[in-house]
């Protein structure tokens, strides 16, 4: 005689556990002398990487900087990109 056995009911499968884990963020700033384009020049040195955030704050009276949000393991390329261009003076980890 055939035993029932219970059967668990099927489980959701969502699209973020097929997702791989986020890799860990790093935070840098670089500051920079305002210039016609920079922000199309940062942005192209910096498309091969994985930046999740980038911005460009310009103070009438104080230093422009470049902030950009990337992803830890590319975080060293990143930096040595942003020291070797003209217009960065200063390239500083933020966190």
């Amino acid at each position: 005689m055939p035993v029932d056995t219970p059967v668990a009911p099927p489980t959701a499968l969502l699209a973020a556990d097929l997702l791989p884990a986020p890799a860990p963020q790093q935070h840098i700033v670089a500051t920079v002398l305002p210039a016609r384009g920079l922000l199309a020049r940062v942005a192209a040195v910096l498309s091969a990487h994985r930046v999740t955030a980038l911005s460009y704050h310009a103070a009438p009276d104080g230093p422009t900087t470049v902030e950009v949000t990337v992803a830890a393991p590319d975080a060293t390329r990143v930096r040595a990109k942003l020291a070797r261009m003209v217009d960065v003076l200063e390239v500083l980890d933020a966190g």
